[in-house]
């Protein structure tokens, strides 16, 4: 959810130049990447049981372990350059033949990703943004403040950005249906 209102900001707030239908699909698919990205190191993640026929399990056994364990590495700045570098890579190895924005994809991926380690900083776990230093981040401040993952708490949190979604898009209808009607 923190993805979906990184990219409506995005759209409401940023001056986001004319682009191809191609390249806002691909953003929204990198936008939703990115906000799954951060938990390549947990094997049971979402990232992994959509990968089809069961070789989601088996890569993410194989491949979490890499990063850790859960809300290490992949939960830092340090992570979130070498996942934004990662993507960005792959986007330059594509440039012959995918035919989108490479820049504005490589941007949805960063904001979803970027969302994500936001939103779990509202959990009492928070995050180690300055990993490999052993100090984890929290918003509030006060552990005691911050919601428990998966508790009553958290889908109050997602009600109130689903809200705050649908009036951003109400509030900012004339830029939404600009961005959307002048895809070409």
């Amino acid at each position: 959810m923190f993805a979906l209102t990184a990219g409506a900001l995005a759209i409401a707030y940023i001056q986001i130049p004319g682009l191809s239908l191609g390249t806002v699909v691909a953003a929204g698919g990198a936008l939703f990447l990115g906000g799954m990205a951060p938990d390549l190191d947990e094997p049971g993640a979402q990232f992994w049981q959509r990968i089809p026929a069961g070789a989601g399990t088996i890569l993410g056994k194989v491949v979490a372990p890499v990063f850790g364990s859960h809300r290490f590495v992949t939960h830092s700045a340090a992570g979130l350059a070498i996942l934004g570098w990662l993507v960005f890579k792959i986007l330059e190895a594509s440039e012959g033949f995918l035919v989108v924005d490479g820049v504005v994809v490589w941007w949805a991926f960063i904001f979803g990703a970027a969302s994500h380690l936001a939103a779990d900083m509202l959990t009492r776990e928070g995050v180690p943004l300055l990993w490999p230093l052993p100090v984890k981040f929290g918003f509030p401040p006060i552990k005691a403040l911050r919601v428990t993952t998966g508790s009553w708490a958290e889908k109050v949190v997602f009600v109130a950005l689903a809200a705050a979604d649908l009036w951003l898009i109400k509030s900012k209808y004339e830029v939404f249906a600009g961005f959307f009607g002048n895809l070409g």
